[in-house]
């Protein structure tokens, strides 16, 4: 599930064909197997993350978005941690 959130969340932030033409979202959703509604919080969790990602404050920057960056903080945030924990508990 967190690699789904990666995905999502690059998607979303990226807005590239190319993202949006990957099919990792779809086989990490059959490795997975879990509900459309699962899916529906990965994704508008995803989502939230990456309308959060704001420019660099740093001038040499140009106020450029680090969106690897932040998708990765996201993926390796407490509360994806927390909330995957809590799908898999749901789950079994």
């Amino acid at each position: 599930m967190k690699e789904l959130a990666l995905c999502n969340c690059l998607v979303y932030a990226t807005g590239t064909k190319e993202m949006k033409g990957d099919i990792s979202r779809g086989i990490y959703m059959d490795i997975a197997n879990y509900s459309q509604d699962v899916y529906d919080l990965i994704d508008s969790v995803s989502k939230n993350a990456a309308s959060k990602i704001a420019p660099s404050q740093i001038a040499d920057h140009d106020g450029k978005k680090a969106l690897f960056l932040d998708c990765m903080n996201f993926y390796n945030s407490q509360k994806l941690d927390s909330l995957v924990r809590h799908i898999r508990k749901q789950s079994r």
